[in-house]
């Protein structure tokens, strides 16, 4: 009877690990595309992929990409990351440092 409770407990802790790591924040597919930078922006072009990668025109700036609210983390290679606030709708993104959106970058599909 203890063998059948401890392997219930293994199972059960297998599981609940599962559930754990699926909680994260996946890339959501309405983001996924190449968007080209309107006027002066950061990137010439950003291209979103829906496994949670990115690339840019920056040769720096590629690899993961992580959302949490309404802020995008973007990680670089031998640079620290940038996090930017983010809204997207329809086939416009706009990136700024600021909650207030007042000097954002805008990209369109």
């Amino acid at each position: 009877m203890r063998k059948n409770g401890f392997i219930i407990g293994i199972i059960s802790c297998i599981l609940f690990i599962s559930l754990l790591s699926g909680c994260g924040n996946s890339a959501p597919k309405s983001l996924s595309g190449r968007y080209v930078g309107e006027e002066s922006t950061s990137f010439d072009y950003i291209e979103f992929f829906s496994d949670g990668k990115y690339t840019s025109s920056h040769p720096n700036y590629e690899g993961d990409y992580s959302i949490d609210g309404n802020r995008i983390r973007l990680e670089g290679i031998l640079v620290d990351s940038r996090i930017y606030y983010f809204k997207a709708s329809g086939d416009t993104l706009e990136l700024s440092y600021d909650e207030d959106f007042e000097d954002s970058d805008i990209y369109k599909k």
